[in-house]
């Protein structure tokens, strides 16, 4: 059985039942995050983001959660954090709003909102499929 969180990661299908991949989302928002080499500071995202995109210029680690110990520390499990390859857009549901983050070396993290497939309203189909 599904959690209602996870069935709205999943994208809807058309009315001939192709899926609706899921890079044609509805971005609600973007928040903007230097990449440092030391931890930044405790961040919180609105209430209400679920479903990001998080894209980097530079190679960072997201830990997410309250009062969350965030290093680069090799060799130990880090639960909550998340890898973003500097490029390379990531989706993820977020395990909690506030997070930390830090790279090796300066940049910027943006975190792109998407909303829940459950919420896209499609347009009523009429006619021959």
């Amino acid at each position: 059985m599904t959690t209602e969180a996870e069935e709205s990661a999943y994208p809807l299908a058309d009315p001939r039942g192709v899926p609706i991949p899921f890079d044609i989302g509805d971005p609600e928002g973007l928040w903007i995050a230097a990449i440092g080499v030391a931890a930044s500071s405790e961040k919180t995202l609105p209430s209400g983001w679920e479903i990001v995109v998080l894209y980097a210029t530079q190679d960072c680690v997201i830990g997410f959660g309250n009062n969350i110990t965030l290093n680069l520390t090799a060799d130990v499990e880090k639960a909550d954090h998340q890898m973003v390859p500097a490029g390379y857009p990531v989706t993820i549901r977020l395990p909690s709003l506030k997070f930390k983050v830090i790279g090796t070396v300066a940049g910027t993290l943006y975190i792109q909102k998407y909303r829940r497939w459950k919420a896209v309203q499609q347009a009523v189909q009429t006619g021959n499929i």
